[in-house]
C-alpha cells in the first residue's frame, strides 16, 4: 500500500507524482516541489510488516500495540539518520534537501536522478566491460570514501543504489540503513539494517557491527562490482560459509581487479582492505607477471636457489690472468737481465705492480692499477699477410746462426690479372617515411593546430610538450602552473563557490590562453563531446607512446592524443595507459568538479572529476 498520485505533502509544497518502489522499511516516490516546479524524490517511512495505512487519508496506523514502541523508536532512528545524511555534501552522494513528519509517519527529500541504477543497466545491457565498470565503481569509491571520512557506515551498498545520471555520473543513494558512530567511545546508532542476500558480509547478517569496519561496505563494494561484471550476483555469505562457491570473474579480466573483487569478498573482515584506499590501491596496481620458472640446483648447504645462466667471458678477459703472468714474469726478467740478477725476486716485482684481483666468470683475473690509465677502445682484429713460402725451405727448417746466409733468389714477377668489371654498388631500397603524429592545418603564436572540421581548430601538442607524442604537463583545473603535489589542501578553486563560472579564456584560470595567447584556450565540455562523437577514434603507438588518433569524419586530418594520464598528491599514474585532458567547464552540480575527457585502450569518455588533480590540457582555438 503506498500514498495515491497526486497526493499532496507538507501543506502542499510537494505534490506525488508517481511511486516506484518499496523496500521493507519505506516507499520511495517520484515528487514536485510545487513552488521551484523541481522534481524530487521522497522517501517515506514505512514497515510493510507492522504498519497499515488509511487509504483515503494516507494516514499510517501500527496494527498492534506491542509494535508501536518499537515502530516509534525506528521512527526516531529514520529521522535521525536522514537529518545526518542532509549535513553530507559530495557530487557522488545523493542530496537530502527535506525532513519532516506527516500522516502519523516520516519522509525526507531527496534529489531526483534522472537515470539507471547500475541493477537496471545490467539487466537491460548485460555485464558491463571492464574499463565501464572500474569507471563507475572508482566514482563509488571516491564517495564511499568520503562517507567513511564523517565515521558512517552505509551498510546498503548494492547496484540498485547507486544511479547513474545523464552525465555518467555514478551517486550513491539509500542512506536508509546507514550508521553514525560516535569517534570515541565507538558506540554507533541502531537503525535499520540493509541485509540484502549476496552484498552483506557474515558480521552484518548476525549484527556484529558495534565498531567502525569500513570492511563491511567494502564487501558489498565488491559484490556490486563482481554483480557488474559477471550479471550475477554473489552467493549470500551464509551459504558461502556453508560452503557454496564463488564463480570466478571472466577471463577478459585483468588479475588487478581479481584480485580487489576476492579480496574484498574475503568472509573474515580482516582479511579484507580495511579501508576505500586500500581497496582502490587494488584495483590500480597491477601485479607484475610472474618471472619465468628456472631450474633449481642445490646449495653446499642443502637449501635452494635459482640456476642462473653466467654470461660467456670474452677470450680477452678469459686469458687476462696468463696474459698477466707473463708479463709479470717478462718485466722481471727485463729487471733482472738490467741489474744483473742481484736482489731481484718475483714477488717484490708483483707487489708493486699487481693491484687486486677481481672475479669475471669463472677465471681469476689480475688486473694492473688504472688509476693513472686511459682506456683506448680495443681495435678490431686486422687479417694479417701470409709470407710467400719458399719450396726450398722447409718450414720447420732451421738456419744456424754461424752459417752464412743464403743469398735469396730473384723471383718471378707475377703477372698481372685482368680485374672484373666494377659493378654498382647496390642502393638501398627506400623506406617509406613513418606517418606524422599529426596533420597542422595552421599556426597561432608558434602553436600549430588541426582543422578536423568541427567549430574549434584543436592544437597538435599539449601544453608543455614540444612534439605531438609528448605528454607535457600537469595542471590542476584553474591553475596556471604545475606543482609538485596536487591535493585538496593545495587546489585554488577545490570546493570554492567563487569558480562556478566557465574558465574557457579567462587568463587567469584558464592555462592554454595564460601559456599560449589569444586565441587559444581550454576547450569547452560540448567541444569535448563534438570530438567524441564527430571523429573516428585509433588505439595507436607513436614515438612509443601510447595514445588515440582522432581523426575528421569529413576531411583526412587527424591528431594524436597521447596517454599521459594524471598526478595526485606527489605520484604519476598510469602512463601510457590512461589519458586524462581537462575542459573549461565546471561540472555545475558541485564546486568540487570540472568536466573533462578520459580514456584508455577500451573506450573514452567524457565525465566529471575533482579539480585538485594534475590533468593534461590539450587547447583549442576559435
Amino acid at each position: 500500500m503506498h500514498l495515491s498520485n497526486d497526493t499532496l505533502l507538507q501543506g502542499g509544497k510537494y505534490r506525488i507524482v508517481r511511486f516506484i518502489a518499496a523496500g521493507g522499511f519505506g516507499c520511495t516516490y517520484e515528487a514536485v516541489l510545487i513552488m521551484l516546479n523541481k522534481r524530487v524524490a521522497i522517501k517515506e517511512f514505512f514497515v510493510k510488516d507492522f504498519c497499515n495505512r488509511d487509504e483515503q487519508s494516507g494516514h499510517i496506523s501500527i496494527g498492534t500495540n506491542s509494535k508501536r514502541d518499537l515502530v516509534a523508536k525506528l521512527k526516531r532512528k529514520f529521522l535521525d539518520e536522514a537529518r545526518a545524511v542532509s549535513a553530507m555534501s559530495h557530487p557522488g552522494i545523493v542530496h537530502v534537501s527535506d525532513v519532516f513528519e506527516e500522516n502519523g509517519t516520516a519522509y525526507f527529500v531527496m534529489d531526483f536522478i534522472k537515470g539507471r541504477s547500475l541493477a537496471d543497466i545490467v539487466k537491460a545491457e548485460g555485464p558491463m566491460s571492464e574499463a565501464r565498470a572500474l569507471g563507475y565503481i572508482r566514482q563509488v569509491c571516491a564517495a564511499l570514501h568520503y562517507v567513511h571520512s564523517q565515521n558512517r557506515l552505509h551498510l546498503d551498498i548494492k547496484p540498485q543504489n547507486i544511479m547513474v545520471d545523464g552525465n555518467d555520473r555514478a551517486i550513491l543513494i539509500d542512506f536508509g540503513a546507514s550508521k553514525q558512530y560516535d569517534e570515541e567511545s565507538g558506540e554507533n546508532t541502531s537503525s535499520l539494517l540493509g541485509l540484502t542476500p549476496g552484498y552483506a558480509p557474515p558480521e552484518q547478517s548476525s549484527l556484529d557491527l558495534q565498531h567502525f569496519y569500513p570492511a563491511t561496505d567494502i564487501y558489498a563494494l565488491g559484490a556490486t562490482l563482481y554483480n557488474i561484471l559477471t550479471g550475477s550476483t554473489p552467493p549470500d555469505s551464509a551459504r558461502r560459509i556453508s560452503g557454496d562457491d564463488l564463480q570466478p570473474l571472466p577471463p577478459y579480466v585483468s588479475a588487478a581487479t581479481r584480485t580487489a573483487v576476492n579480496a574484498a569478498l574475503e568472509l573474515v573482515k580482516k582479511k579484507r582492505p580495511q579501508s576505500v584506499a586500500a581497496f582502490a590501491a587494488l584495483l590500480d596496481n597491477t601485479p607484475a607477471p610472474a618471472p619465468a620458472p628456472q631450474p633449481i640446483k642445490p646449495r653446499d648447504n642443502g637449501e635452494t636457489q635459482p640456476l642462473v645462466a653466467k654470461p660467456m667471458t670474452p677470450w680477452y678477459k678469459r686469458y687476462a690472468a696468463l696474459i698477466a703472468i707473463v708479463a709479470v714474469v717478462a718485466v722481471a726478467g727485463i729487471i733482472a737481465l738490467l741489474s744483473g740478477g742481484n736482489n731481484v725476486k718475483p714477488s717484490d716485482v708483483e707487489e708493486d705492480t699487481l693491484a687486486e684481483v677481481v672475479e669475471l666468470g669463472d677465471t681469476a683475473v689480475a688486473t694492473i692499477d688504472v688509476s693513472e690509465y686511459t682506456p683506448q677502445e680495443e681495435p678490431e682484429p686486422q687479417e694479417q699477410a701470409q709470407p710467400v713460402k719458399s719450396e726450398a725451405t722447409p718450414e720447420s727448417q732451421a738456419t744456424p746462426v754461424s752459417q752464412p746466409q743464403p743469398q735469396p733468389q730473384p723471383q718471378p714477377q707475377p703477372q698481372p690479372q685482368p680485374q672484373p668489371a666494377p659493378q654498382p654498388t647496390p642502393q638501398p631500397t627506400p623506406q617509406p617515411a613513418p606517418e606524422p603524429a599529426c596533420t597542422p592545418t595552421g599556426s597561432y603564436n608558434g602553436h600549430d593546430c588541426v582543422d578536423l572540421g568541427l567549430s574549434v581548430k584543436w592544437a597538435t601538442c599539449n601544453v608543455g610538450a614540444s612534439s605531438p607524442s609528448g605528454y607535457g604537463d600537469y595542471y590542476a583545473w584553474g591553475e596556471v602552473s604545475t606543482k609538485s603535489e596536487y591535493t585538496k589542501e593545495n587546489s585554488r578553486t577545490y570546493a570554492n563557490i567563487n569558480y562556478y563560472f566557465n574558465i574557457c579564456g579567462n587568463y587567469s584560470y584558464d592555462v592554454a590562453r595564460c601559456k599560449w595567447g589569444s586565441p587559444w584556450r581550454l576547450p569547452s565540455v560540448s567541444e569535448i563531446d563534438e570530438l567524441l562523437n564527430n571523429c573516428t577514434w585509433e588505439w595507436t603507438t607513436v614515438n612509443g607512446v601510447n595514445g588515440y588518433k582522432v581523426k575528421s569524419k569529413c576531411n583526412s586530418n587527424y591528431i594524436f592524443l597521447p596517454a599521459a594520464d594524471f598526478r595526485s598528491g606527489s605520484s604519476l599514474r598510469d602512463r601510457g595507459s590512461y589519458g586524462d585532458y581537462w575542459s573549461g567547464t565546471p561540472y555545475e552540480s558541485s564546486s568540487y568538479g570540472a568536466y573533462g575527457l578520459y580514456f584508455d585502450s577500451g573506450g573514452r569518455y567524457r565525465g566529471w572529476s575533482y579539480r585538485y588533480g594534475g590533468w593534461s590540457v590539450r587547447p583549442v582555438a576559435e
